[in-house]
């Protein structure tokens, strides 16, 4: 979802959705999703953070921010684990 977002393809709904609901089962990913709604809260504030115009979420500033969020969250994937049980 987030590199959707980096690319200026998530609806807003959907990204409304992902930042305003807490995610209890994972603490890294709350991590995440709070970056995001701190990220939202900020450009609601016209902070240094603002709205974007066309298909982007924010200003640059903004959209710099998401894409730092962005990596973290890729390497927390990197880093983890997957194994399947049979």
């Amino acid at each position: 979802m987030l590199t959707t977002v980096c690319e200026g393809g998530l609806d807003n709904g959907q990204w409304g959705l992902f930042i305003g609901l807490p995610i209890r089962h994972d603490p890294e990913l709350e991590d995440i999703r709070q970056e995001c709604y701190e990220l939202e809260l900020q450009a609601e504030e016209n902070k240094e953070i603002l709205f974007g115009s066309g298909a982007y979420r924010y200003n640059s500033v903004g959209m710099e921010r998401l894409e730092l969020i962005r990596l973290k969250l890729k390497s927390l994937i990197d880093k983890t684990p997957t194994y399947r049980s049979f």
